[in-house]
């Protein structure tokens, strides 16, 4: 009797401890596939619109669009908080786009690629300064090349940037719009079916547009790193 009991006993501790290592490889595997998944990612846009170090411990990616409220709203809590909340050298932050008002969207977008192209100094003024153009108007009524033009010369780009910058966002094969057409592509890889989408070292934040959400994320992966 007491024989089968301790057969008994070493079949459960032996399930539970393989169990154990079960749970601990899956663990490790979905963490080593979380990493990859945040360096694919970011390798993806490290040639986009960046704020902080680029060897930052925490990476932010937005995908945005000029002509979205919501991500005007996130644009205002990213330049009041972020960089207040965390050191640059410890997070950086990256501009993509996901277009959600078809050409009208594209062509703003595109003019951000041609900008950061041509006048990659000039670009995060141009950023905000897009946003701040923005009205409640529908925006087809305002996103259009006189906003544009009106931002350009406001932030100071030379005429000749100036130029090259119009050239670049009106032409069909312009390099500005083969990175948009990549954004698109990694924005369907990425799920991205609203803006803002943000992510956190690969990690999708729920809600996006919520500074706190992005904030409580960022604290996670600082203190796992």
């Amino acid at each position: 009797m007491l024989k089968g009991k301790t057969n008994k006993f070493f079949m459960i501790l032996t399930l539970f401890v393989i169990a154990m290592i079960l749970i601990t490889v899956f663990l490790l595997f979905q963490n080593k596939t979380q990493n990859h998944s945040a360096k694919e990612l970011f390798d993806k846009v490290k040639d986009h619109p960046t704020m902080g170090h680029k060897d930052a411990k925490v990476k932010v990616v937005e995908f945005g669009d000029y002509t979205c409220p919501y991500c005007k709203a996130l644009n205002a809590d990213i330049k009041k908080h972020l960089y207040k909340d965390f050191d640059k050298k410890d997070v950086s932050f990256t501009y993509a786009t996901r277009s959600v008002h078809g050409e009208v969207s594209d062509l703003g977008n595109r003019a951000m690629h041609a900008v950061h192209i041509n006048a990659p100094d000039k670009y995060w003024a141009f950023h905000q300064a897009m946003f701040d153009k923005q009205t409640d108007e529908a925006p087809e009524s305002w996103m259009n090349e006189k906003t544009i033009q009106q931002v350009l010369k406001y932030i100071g780009v030379s005429e000749s940037k100036r130029q090259k910058i119009q050239d670049a966002y009106q032409n069909p094969k312009s390099e500005a719009q083969a990175k948009l057409d990549q954004d698109k592509i990694l924005a369907d890889e990425q799920n991205v079916k609203q803006v803002p989408s943000v992510f956190v070292n690969g990690h999708k934040v729920e809600n996006g547009t919520d500074y706190k959400q992005i904030k409580a994320q960022i604290n996670k992966e600082l203190k796992q790193k």
